[in-house]
């Protein structure tokens, strides 16, 4: 039998997750023979123009495949008590992938063994909301990925499983968001499928953080999307490529460029849709830009946005 056909026995689990990062991680998860009993998550939000209320991918994901979904604003008293009793049989385990909200101590004491969560990075390396987008950053392609027991506090909880990892030797470095977010999430799935019948049976043993070597990451917002088009100096320039990398889903890159309208000259936002990082021994590193959008037009090669502002 192979590795990929050697399937964990499955407990009852309840998965807490959001985004499309979760999904990539149920994905991952089926693979390897375990799905959720249920499915937590949050309520629709507003999207679009009409700004009509849609479903989030892990609701989706759910739906697709037939499995209890709940969805609360808050993890208040009601929200306790509607998990709690929702199967008469208590959750083995809780599997939290990118669940956006921070889950009070006493829903962790729900399932029988805690809640386990899949964290990006080697912790206590990189605690916080946004560990893949500064992992790119700061252009660390050595990682790695931590699935932790979860306690009240932050991506603090002790080790259950954690596995280093050369990005470079898996894709191209810099490796953009979503592609970085996919090879963690496979390896985070591998990582709770291999180790959590050893866990049930109470032989694996949960390995506590070195809590003074934490690093933290920040909120990112839409003006950490803002860079220089313009600068020369590799070293710039390599910050350039690696914010467009890290910001490729959210919240982007843009830079502000002056350009003639009706006889005025106007300040427009232009919008970064594709670039290259190229390595050569004789010309150095270079970033090249290839596609943009300017503010109020579609898009454009580079080369005809920068003849439309008179820079060519």
């Amino acid at each position: 039998m192979t590795n990929q056909e050697q399937k964990p026995s499955h407990y009852p689990l309840y998965f807490f997750g959001s985004s499309l990062m979760s999904v990539k991680v149920l994905n991952a998860l089926r693979n390897y023979g375990i799905t959720p009993n249920v499915i937590i998550t949050v309520p629709d939000k507003p999207q679009g123009r009409k700004l009509e209320l849609t479903p989030n991918p892990t609701k989706i994901w759910a739906q697709d495949h037939h499995i209890p979904c709940l969805e609360f604003a808050k993890l208040n008293d009601d929200a306790y008590q509607e998990i709690k009793t929702q199967s008469k049989e208590q959750p083995k385990i809780f599997i939290v992938a990118s669940y956006g909200k921070i889950i009070p101590e006493r829903f962790l004491e729900i399932p029988e063994f805690g809640a386990l969560n899949i964290h990006p990075s080697k912790l206590p390396e990189l605690r916080g909301a946004a560990p893949l987008q500064f992992t790119i950053l700061n252009d660390q392609n050595k990682t790695a990925v931590t699935i932790i027991k979860m306690d009240k506090d932050m991506d603090h909880g002790p080790i259950f499983a954690q596995d280093n990892v050369d990005i470079a030797e898996i894709a191209k470095w810099p490796t953009g968001y979503s592609e970085l977010e996919l090879i963690t999430a496979n390896i985070g799935a591998r990582l709770i499928a291999e180790n959590i019948d050893d866990y049930i049976a109470g032989d694996l043993k949960l390995k506590e953080q070195k809590h003074e070597s934490a690093t933290f990451t920040k909120k990112i917002t839409k003006e950490d999307g803002l860079i220089n088009p313009w600068l020369s100096k590799p070293e710039e320039q390599r910050k350039n490529i690696l914010k467009i990398r890290a910001f490729e889903e959210w919240p982007g890159t843009y830079f502000f460029a002056d350009k003639m309208i009706k006889g005025e000259n106007k300040k427009i936002r232009v919008v970064i849709k594709e670039a290259f990082w190229h390595e050569n021994n004789e010309a150095g590193h270079q970033l090249q830009i290839t596609r943009v959008i300017p503010e109020g037009g579609g898009m454009m090669m580079w080369d005809s946005f920068l003849q439309s502002i008179g820079r060519k």
